[in-house]
Formats: structure tokens, C-alpha cells, sequence
């Protein structure tokens, strides 16, 4: 959930004006890592800040999907993010 401490950094780092940091380029490669599905529903949930009904009506899912599909992302996510940390 946005709850987890690496998931929110990852997404305030995506919206800083600063030039792409280290991190920045974590969550990027991270993202691009993420099955189709869950890559699309990320980058219009955070990304383009678009509802989770609008990005289920644009991937043609149900709203529950999508939220899955956040859900799975997130987790991806903050695991990468954790394990590229220890590195």
C-alpha cells in the first residue's frame, strides 16, 4: 500500500522537479521490470494521477483488476526497491 515506506518514497521521488537521482532511476528500471499489466496500471494510477475507474475503463478491466494489478505493482516494487537499497 502507499503505507510502505518505500513505495511512497519511490513515488515522491518520481514527482521531484530534480534532475533523474540514482533512486529515480531504480524505480524507473523497476517499473519497466513490472508485467505489462501492472507497468500500465502504475504508470496511469501515479504517474498520469488518473482514478482507478478511469484506468480500469482505459485497459478495458474491472476496477477490482486494477486494483489488483496496483496491489501486485507495489509490492514488486517496494521488494526491488528494498533489495537495490542493500546493494
Amino acid at each position: 500500500s502507499m503505507s510502505e515506506p518505500a513505495v511512497q518514497e519511490a513515488v515522491d521521488s518520481l514527482a521531484a522537479p530534480a534532475g533523474p537521482a540514482a533512486g529515480d532511476r531504480a524505480l524507473r528500471r523497476s517499473i519497466e521490470a513490472l508485467p505489462e499489466k501492472q507497468r500500465q496500471a502504475i504508470t496511469l494510477y501515479y504517474l498520469d494521477e488518473r482514478p482507478v475507474e478511469e484506468v480500469a475503463e482505459m485497459m478495458g478491466l474491472p476496477a477490482n483488476t486494477v486494483k489488483t494489478h496496483l496491489h501486485r505493482a507495489r509490492a514488486s516494487l517496494a521488494a526491488a526497491l528494498a533489495t537495490e537499497g542493500t546493494t
